[in-house]
Formats: C-alpha cells, sequence, structure tokens
C-alpha cells in the first residue's frame, strides 16, 4: 500500500506541469525511463526532442518507413534507448501530440563525418566557423576516448582519473555550445508552438532550462526523471557521479580540484561494473540500470579518500571487465 502511495504521489507531482508554459525534461539515456517519460510528456502539445532533424523522421511517424530505417540515419551511442525512444515519439505523434526534433549540433557534426568519409566538401569547414568548432569539440573528444580507453585496458586508475576529467571538461563545452544552437533555434520558433511546450535533453544538462529561462523570458519547469525516480522509490538519496562532475565543468565550478578527482574516481568505478550492453527492463526489475548506480553508491557515495576509492576499483576490477 506504501509502495502504490508513492506511485501515486510521483504522478500527482506531474500534474503541476501542465500549468506552465515550457518544461525541460532531465533524462537518462535508458530504455527504462521511456514509460516515465511518456506519462509526463503526455501532459504536453509539443514535444521538442534532441534528435537531429532527418528525411525519415517525419515519414517514420506517419508510417510510411519502420523505426529501423530511422535508426540507420542517426549515430546511436544507446541504440535500444534510441529505438524505445522514436517508438515512444510515434505514439506520443498519434495522440496528438506535435514531435519536433531540434538539435542543429549534431546534424552539423554527423554531416563533418559525412564529409570526412567520403573525402568531398572539407574546404567548406574553411568558410564555416560553427562547423570548424565542433569539428575540433569532436576530434579532441575521440582522442581522449581514445586515451581513456588505453588506461581502462591497462587499469591505470591515476591516468583514468586524469582523462575522465578532461573529457568531462571537452563534453561540459560540447554540450554548453550544443545549448546555444538549440536555444537560437528555439528562440526562432517558439511564438508558433503550440503550448505548453515540453524539451528533452540529456539528464546532464542543467544549463539547458537556466538558459531558455533567460533568453525566452519565462518560466521553466525542470523534471527531473533520474532524481524523481529515486524518490519514487523511496531510494536513499544520490546522484550519478559522472553526471556531477560534468555539471560542475558546464557550470564552471571547477575551483575545488580534489573533489572534482573524487568525483571521477566514482564515475570510473561505477562505470567499469556496468553490462557490456544497455538493459531493458523487465517484470522483475523495471529499473536495472538505476539499481546498478544504487548498489555501487551504496558501496563509494560517502568515500572521499582517493586512496579508498582506488583499493575499491583495484578489487572491482578483478572481476571480469563489464565496460561498454
Amino acid at each position: 500500500m506504501l509502495y502504490l502511495r508513492k506511485i501515486v504521489n510521483y504522478y500527482t507531482k506531474f500534474t503541476i506541469y501542465r500549468v506552465k508554459e515550457i518544461a525541460v525534461i532531465l533524462t537518462p539515456p535508458r530504455p527504462e525511463i521511456i514509460p516515465d517519460l511518456e506519462e509526463v510528456v503526455k501532459n504536453f502539445k509539443t514535444f521538442i526532442i534532441e534528435i537531429p532533424e532527418i528525411s525519415t523522421f517525419r515519414d517514420f511517424l506517419e508510417d510510411r518507413v519502420p523505426v529501423d530505417e530511422v535508426l540507420m540515419d542517426l549515430e546511436l551511442e544507446y541504440p535500444l534507448f534510441t529505438r524505445e525512444f522514436l517508438l515512444m515519439c510515434k505514439r506520443l505523434y498519434k495522440n496528438g501530440i506535435d514531435i519536433l526534433p531540434l538539435d542543429p549540433y549534431q546534424e552539423i557534426a554527423t554531416n563533418i563525418k559525412v564529409k570526412l568519409f567520403f573525402r568531398k566538401g572539407l574546404e567548406e569547414l574553411d568558410r564555416d566557423l560553427t562547423a570548424r568548432y565542433i569539428a575540433m569539440i569532436e576530434l579532441n573528444l575521440g582522442k581522449v576516448f581514445q586515451e581513456y580507453s588505453r588506461a581502462f585496458s591497462r587499469r591505470d586508475f591515476d591516468k583514468l582519473i586524469e582523462t575522465t576529467m578532461k573529457y568531462a571538461k571537452l563534453d561540459a563545452e560540447r554540450m554548453r555550445f550544443r545549448t546555444e544552437l538549440r536555444i537560437r533555434k528555439l528562440c526562432e520558433i517558439y511564438s508558433r508552438l503550440r503550448k505548453p511546450v515540453a524539451v528533452h535533453t540529456h539528464f546532464i544538462n542543467r544549463l539547458l532550462p537556466r538558459e531558455i529561462e533567460r533568453r525566452l523570458n519565462v518560466e521553466v519547469e525542470v523534471i527531473d526523471l533520474y532524481k524523481d525516480i529515486i524518490s519514487k522509490l523511496g531510494l536513499e538519496e544520490f546522484d550519478h557521479p559522472g553526471r556531477v562532475l560534468t555539471e560542475k565543468y558546464l557550470l564552471h565550478d571547477i575551483h575545488n580540484v580534489e573533489e572534482l578527482k573524487i568525483l571521477a574516481a566514482k564515475t570510473i568505478i561505477l562505470v567499469s561494473q556496468y553490462p557490456p550492453r544497455e538493459l531493458m527492463p523487465t517484470r522483475e526489475e523495471r529499473y536495472p540500470m538505476l539499481m546498478k548506480d544504487y548498489e555501487i553508491m551504496k558501496i563509494i557515495g560517502k568515500i572521499d579518500k582517493l586512496e579508498d576509492l582506488k583499493t575499491i576499483y583495484e578489487k572491482m576490477s578483478r572481476k571480469p571487465a563489464t565496460h561498454r
């Protein structure tokens, strides 16, 4: 009975968002989050998604192409999540909600990679400062990720901390610019959108609602699904250390270097214990990835010494590596 009351309170809480003109939904890219996200978005008339606009997407919504054809046109870091997300978008569209892909950064980044593959049109980068900046960010992220992968294969904890911090800094830079491009476009079209509007973004990006509020001069409601589900399940409060670390760089809160190193160490331990593939929810385990986060954070959440975290990492790394 207590569990049912928590669920009722959870969804009742979302009803307050219906009176807001715009909300930003912070969403972890995990299949398990889709039912909760869909339940929230049902309260809105327009859903702006963080996916580049591609030619097959509108055809997919209108049942002219299958979902797998859309997936072929997207860069997929999380294929299962993206597939379930697209199918959810179709259901929402069928229920009368406008679905609007809006991610200019990713459109440009994908275009650059296509040109690199075919070795054609690269001279345009010399004239397009936006494309050059995106190319530089993506190139640097790729280099740092390679450093991280080499350090992970050697189980070099100190190097992993260094590269995790470098990656978080670059990822925050990418997120900051990606957010800027989204907001510029949103400002152009906002007056024409059916209200209320829900804007989907990665759960790290707390910068987006703040900037939308400032630039559009409207009150923005923030719906943090990661934290809301933790609360719904009655778990002891915690946050994903990788999200906190990247947010530190995103919001320029980087004065305490020791704190950044501890967050990086916790991120390494947590991610090292993830399964090699995305987990789908089951009847027995509704939130398999979130519960994995919870189990590991119960062990490392309150530890504030790098040496202690290093010892835990070395102990856990003796198990078969499951890093993806």
